[in-house]
């Protein structure tokens, strides 16, 4: 009998219909290096959400970052230093998309989900000043992804 309900599994994401009295849920994207500041927000339905990212989940050894993600072309680990967000009809298929994209990188991963049916992809790119780079896949719209909602921040 429940017709609504929001499951957040930590950088996974899956809602079920709508808030009372709301069209879609609001579901906040954090900034990868700040898990506090909020770069990105997503009106979602009956869907899911899943990011990805090798911040938060690394070492440093030797003064190189070491993700967890590897490429398994190479057997190395990702060196892309931002973000995906995935949103995708179930929580199986965001959570694979986003690490696939990961792995892949803003400009394949992005070609990749224009070619898909279904879902949306925006990575967010380090940029050479030190902001991040919104690159977004072209149905974010469809889930209120506009470029007003990202804020530029230093790293």
């Amino acid at each position: 009998g429940i017709k609504a309900v929001i499951l957040n599994l930590g950088g996974n994401i899956l809602v079920v219909g709508s808030p009372p009295f709301q069209k879609a849920w609001t579901i906040e994207v954090s900034d990868p290096k700040n898990p506090q500041g909020i770069l990105a927000q997503l009106k979602v339905s009956n869907a899911s959400i899943s990011t990805s990212s090798q911040i938060e989940r690394s070492k440093n050894i030797k003064g190189r970052r070491i993700g967890h993600i590897f490429d398994p072309r190479s057997g190395k680990p990702v060196e892309f230093e931002g973000s995906v967000t995935v949103i995708a009809p179930t929580a199986t298929e965001a959570d694979a998309l986003s690490t696939a994209l990961l792995v892949m990188g803003p400009e394949n991963g992005l070609t990749f989900m224009e070619n898909r049916k279904e879902g949306a992809a925006f990575f967010l790119v380090p940029s050479r000043n030190g902001d991040w780079e919104a690159r977004m896949s072209s149905r974010c719209a469809f889930y209120g992804m506009k470029r007003k909602f990202f804020r530029k921040e230093k790293i």
